[in-house]
């Protein structure tokens, strides 16, 4: 097998991103284990007024003696809290690649993703990442680096427009797969190198390809993504919405119709082409989504899953359960975009439906006089095949013959609609013919 060589310098990735230079705030997350399960706390690092914030040198050297705890940091600067509305500034351009089925890699099988990736990057003509981070469990992270940038609204628009081209350049492997949304989220916590991981035991380390950062600019141009900037361009950032008199919901958006949409042309997907199993984790994942968002029952969501599971992703119903764990307790919401995106990605599937819409078919005015006479003929050959029917199952009842006037006050209609229907009954005894 070709090696495809990537020089490894001896700078930090950390130093590179600014870790502990932060002009805003930065976010640690730590996940510890403890005997009920995981206790998370969250650590901002940098310059606030209102918030106590920690040293970068101390979580860096708590991260690397820790080994009860998973250590997680953002790669951009945010103003308060994190989130995308709190976005301060840009870092880096960064893709998640995760092992098939999340499973934990040996370091040989590591060292061949790694030589798969890289294959893929010299054979798309992708400019080299400044660097990577191996995740601990054979994931990967790249990086590309370049000087901290506003996080105005079209830079943001621009950056996930990048991200997105070269994860369609990337593509995935037969052992590899990227999470495109947590690769597309700005305010995304990723693996701090020399933390450790406790699931495989093994250390997080940073390798970097690229000393000097890229220029934004040139990065962008290198992948065709030209977006313009507004001619003004305010910053403003509150932590409280503004309401608006204009925001009303007209009725004419349905999250769950949409999501119904989504399931079941995922389940047409499914049904018509297969789940590999490299798809088997991402299906039943997107599926159960497309479910919490449909049904408030997490029982019938989890009832239907495991048909579906059964009939065509068919993974072990523990293993099943285990991955669908964080759904069950987090609510994701999805845009048309990133959904498009993961259903192309990991699917493989034509999710151009997305954006298809019914435009409806305006008739002249002598269609619509058309229409209106035709239905009027529908709706009264309707109700009187409604009236045969009732008076003839009120003839049919009664024991003895009935006059007109009987079966009228039987059937409560007017004597004179039981005249007009009279020759159609059909008489299974006799009937006297009195007059009225």
């Amino acid at each position: 097998m070709q090696k495809y060589s990537y020089n490894i310098n001896s700078s930090s990735l950390l130093e590179q991103l600014g870790f502990g230079e932060e002009s805003n705030l930065r976010f640690v997350w730590r996940r510890s284990i403890n005997e009920g399960g995981y206790a998370n706390k969250w650590t901002p690092i940098g310059e606030h007024a209102n918030k106590r914030c920690e040293s970068a040198r101390d979580i860096l050297s708590k991260s690397q003696i820790d080994k009860q705890s998973d250590y997680f940091f953002s790669p951009n600067e945010f103003f308060n809290w994190r989130n995308s509305k709190q976005l301060s500034s840009l870092r880096a351009t960064y893709i998640d690649i995760d092992t098939v089925s999340h499973k934990t890699l040996t370091e040989e099988e590591e060292e061949s993703l790694i030589n798969d990736v890289f294959r893929v990057i010299v054979e798309q003509d992708i400019p080299y990442p400044s660097g990577y981070v191996r995740s601990g469990s054979g994931g990967l992270h790249l990086y590309w680096i370049y000087d901290s940038i506003p996080a105005y609204k079209q830079q943001v628009l621009r950056w996930k427009e990048l991200t997105k081209n070269i994860i369609h350049r990337l593509g995935k492997g037969q052992n590899w797969w990227i999470d495109s949304s947590a690769s597309l989220d700005p305010s995304r916590m990723l693996r701090l190198p020399g933390s450790v991981h406790t699931r495989s035991g093994r250390v997080v380390t940073e390798h970097v390809i690229i000393d000097e950062p890229y220029t934004y600019e040139s990065l962008c141009k290198s992948f065709g993504v030209y977006i313009e900037q507004d001619n003004v361009v305010t910053f403003k950032r509150s932590s409280t919405k503004s309401k608006s008199k204009s925001q009303v919901n007209n009725g004419k958006h349905n999250i769950k119709h949409w999501w119904l949409k989504n399931y079941l042309n995922i389940v047409h997907h499914c049904r018509s082409r297969g789940v590999t199993v490299g798809q088997r984790d991402n299906t039943a994942f997107i599926l159960f989504v497309a479910l919490t968002q449909m049904h408030k029952d997490i029982k019938r969501c989890n009832s239907e899953i495991e048909q579906l599971n059964d009939e065509f992703i068919h993974l072990p119903h523990e293993e099943l359960h285990q991955y669908l764990e964080t759904a069950k307790t987090t609510k994701y919401n999805y845009k048309k975009s990133t959904l498009h995106l993961f259903l192309e990605s990991n699917l493989g599937m034509n999710a151009d439906f997305l954006y298809q819409t019914q435009q409806k078919v305006r008739l002249t005015p002598e269609q619509r006089k058309e229409k209106l006479r035709v239905g009027a003929l529908n709706a009264a050959k309707k109700k009187r095949d409604s009236t045969l029917t009732k008076l003839q199952s009120v003839l049919n009842e009664n024991k003895t013959s009935v006059t007109q006037s009987e079966l009228a006050l039987f059937a409560k209609v007017s004597v004179k609609t039981v005249k007009r229907y009279w020759e159609k009954l059909e008489f299974v005894r006799d009937i006297r013919l009195a007059s009225i």
